[in-house]
């Protein structure tokens, strides 16, 4: 086992911040922030996790990075959350789920605003929080992770980047790509290619990702690992429909229920689950939809205006549920309503929520894209041309009017999500930091 990292360029700290590296860590470790004790200081892995928003702000990486903390803590990491402060509710420091939290100022870039004086001093802020907890190594979530600069190509940068650039860290950096930009918009590589820079070994949650990082990117293959996202198969099981939920959403028992859990986004292809819908409305009486999304913080409002727009022009108001959505605690229950899942994405890692369903024994039916390409086959659902509204719509018509097909599938899915669990996902993300520092892995 390696010695912690030595932080260069002291001397800096005083000139850039104003006080002293130990009044930093005196500041520091003020504020309610749980240390390990000191019989333990010198064998755990102190890692700094980066990412653009984090709980009580709710999406995919947000739920990722939770998932995979609460397991490595018990394998001896010390965690660091490090996230930008959207608003002034947030805390600033705070402990989610036993986890110290950091939320330092919002870069101007990330509000549509030109870099100014302001991001100079957040710089300085985030580099305090870095330099204090001396991590052995940072691990940023891309590709959204906070930037700053100025709203043109090639003319932003990431907080890490900067001070890499500066001399000024002393660890290694992994990059977890949860998603690429240049899968989503050809012409948007570059904030992927800054993720890229800053790296010492980088984790894909599909293999697409992975590819790309080599053939796109020219990231050797050693220095690329596959981890995809899990699910934690003790809350997400097979179990009876819950009879109070569908009376609460106006739903019966005889209901055939299509669940569509999505923030609305145009990237989540909701309109195209929507038109297909028009058409499986028609073939079967029964079948209702469930938009588990609608009207949740973050998303689109533009586009959320147009999918309410669309299912009012297709007459489809008393056969289309749009919910916010459910606390994370509540969402076995609502996946238990379902027949089938539907994730229309257009652009898509591996889906959580596709692999909740699985866990939950709910055939899915999803894009070929991304991630859901490694995840769903033939034994746990259907996947379809992204975009192609006639394509789900065959196979929602198919799964609705076959039980014995759903049957089938829903074995098929409760197996598959069974080599999905977050423990091993943990474990393969710990081997990861071993390799990045230098410790054996057992």
């Amino acid at each position: 086992m390696t010695g912690r990292p030595v932080w260069p360029n002291r001397k800096l700290v005083p000139a850039l911040l104003g006080c002293s590296g130990e009044s930093l860590r005196n500041e520091y470790h003020a504020h309610k922030l749980i240390q390990p004790s000191k019989s333990l200081q010198s064998r755990v892995m102190r890692v700094l996790h980066i990412v653009h928003s984090y709980f009580p702000r709710i999406g995919g990486v947000e739920h990722h990075v939770q998932s995979i903390l609460g397991k490595l803590v018990r394998q001896g990491v010390d965690p660091l959350v490090l996230t930008p402060r959207w608003s002034p509710d947030e805390l600033q420091y705070d402990v989610v789920d036993g986890v110290r939290v950091t939320r330092e100022g919002l870069f101007g870039l990330m509000q549509n605003k030109p870099v100014s004086v302001r991001d100079v001093y957040r710089l300085g802020r985030w580099f305090k929080v870095i330099r204090a907890y001396e991590p052995d190594l940072i691990h940023v979530h891309g590709p959204f992770s906070p930037i700053l600069g100025l709203p043109v190509r090639f003319a932003s940068w990431m907080p890490v980047q900067i001070l890499q650039a500066l001399g000024l860290l002393g660890c290694p950096v992994i990059v977890t790509f949860h998603g690429l930009w240049a899968h989503y918009r050809n012409d948007e590589y570059d904030r992927d290619r800054k993720h890229v820079k800053v790296g010492s070994l980088f984790i894909g949650v599909d293999k697409a990702i992975c590819r790309d990082l080599t053939e796109r990117f020219g990231v050797a293959t050693s220095k690329v690992d596959y981890i995809p996202n899990g699910v934690d198969n003790n809350t997400f099981h097979p179990a009876n429909k819950d009879l109070s939920l569908l009376r609460e959403l106006g739903l019966s028992a005889s209901d055939r229920v299509i669940l569509v859990p999505r923030r609305v986004d145009p990237k989540n292809g909701i309109e195209f689950a929507v038109r297909a819908f028009a058409r499986v409305s028609q073939q079967v009486p029964d079948a209702k939809m469930i938009l588990l999304g609608v009207g949740m913080g973050t998303s689109d409002a533009g586009y959320t205006g147009r999918i309410v727009s669309l299912i009012r022009g297709m007459g489809l108001d008393s056969r289309v549920i749009c919910h916010p959505g459910l606390p994370y605690g509540e969402m076995p229950r609502i996946y238990r309503l379902a027949e089938v899942t539907v994730i229309p994405s257009l652009w898509e890692a591996t889906s959580l929520a596709a692999l909740e369903s699985l866990a939950s024994g709910i055939p899915v039916i999803a894009s070929r894209v991304g991630g859901l390409e490694d995840l769903i086959d033939e034994s746990c659902g259907i996947l379809v041309p992204p975009a192609d509204a006639e394509s789900l719509a065959d196979a929602l018509c198919d799964l609705l009017t076959s039980h014995d097909a759903r049957d089938h599938l829903a074995r098929g899915g409760s197996e598959r999500a069974g080599s999905y669990d977050w423990s091993t996902v943990a474990d393969r993300t710990l081997s990861v930091y071993k390799r990045a520092i230098g410790r054996k892995t057992p």
